[in-house]
This record gives C-alpha cells, sequence and structure tokens, in this order.
C-alpha cells in the first residue's frame, strides 16, 4: 500500500469554480493496489468579488473499484458550502468504465446535485444555459467514449 498527501492550490469539481478560486487544496490519495484507489480532499477559498460570501469550503471524498480487469465503478462526493450563507451543493456521481481496449474505454456518469440557499449550480459544470432554478436540484446522465492517443 503506498499513500501520498501533496498540497495544491486548484483541484475539484469544475463546478466548483463559478469564481476564480483563492485559497489551499489538501488531497490525499490511498493506492491499495488493484481492487481500490480512495481520495480525499479540503479545499478553503477566499471568493474574490462577492462580498456576501467571502469564504468557502470544499469537501470531497472518492472512491474506485476495481469489479474486473475491464471493468471499474466509481463514486465521488462534493459539498460546497459558503460561510455565514444558506448556500450549500452537495453533488453525488457514480461512474462505470468498461475497457475495450487498452487505449479505449466506454463509460456511463450519472451525477445528483442540491442546491441550498440562492444557489444555481449544474450537473454539469457551467454550461452555458445548464443552471437549475436557485435552490433546486439536478440530475444527469453522461454517456461517452474516451480513447487515448
Amino acid at each position: 500500500m503506498k499513500t501520498k498527501l501533496v498540497l495544491l492550490s486548484a483541484l475539484a469539481a469544475p463546478w466548483a469554480y463559478a469564481q476564480a478560486p483563492a485559497g489551499v487544496t489538501l488531497y490525499g490519495v490511498i493506492d491499495s493496489g488493484v481492487e481500490h484507489i480512495t481520495n480525499v480532499g479540503a479545499m478553503r477559498r477566499d471568493n474574490e468579488g462577492n462580498a456576501a460570501t467571502p469564504k468557502s469550503d470544499l469537501l470531497f471524498v472518492g472512491a474506485t473499484y476495481n469489479v474486473t480487469p475491464a471493468f471499474a465503478v466509481d463514486a465521488e462526493w462534493f459539498r460546497q458550502d459558503f460561510k455565514n450563507s444558506a448556500n450549500q451543493a452537495n453533488l453525488l456521481v457514480v461512474r462505470g468504465t468498461y475497457s475495450l481496449s487498452k487505449r479505449t474505454a466506454v463509460y456511463a456518469s450519472l451525477g445528483r446535485i442540491s442546491n441550498d440557499g440562492t444557489l444555481a449550480v449544474s450537473v454539469s459544470g457551467t454550461a452555458p444555459g445548464s443552471a437549475p432554478a436557485a435552490g433546486a436540484s439536478q440530475s444527469g446522465l453522461m454517456l461517452g467514449v474516451r480513447h487515448n492517443f
């Protein structure tokens, strides 16, 4: 088993970057071999340009389990909490990946985000027109093919 702990300045879900991040991220990975990989992290941010919620925390934890050598299932949970505000978001994502070859895989991801307060963060990131109503939840499904060149 190998364990890594590194400090990074910007790492987490793309949806967490509605505003430019400024802060510190703590990120750890536990790799116990082929069976599973677990990652955990926390990020404290200063949200410049937002006087109402100048600080936020982002927590995340995820795990990958290799069901077979060709099929892996992973899940990740993110929680963004704006300090001194009712604004919070929770995102849960589950993904299955099946390797067709050494370089090609197909995958399916299912995600659900729950917003509180006046937040309207989308499950799909910051794509134009994808945000739910303020304080609402949203689900999303993504299917794809990944090929490494």
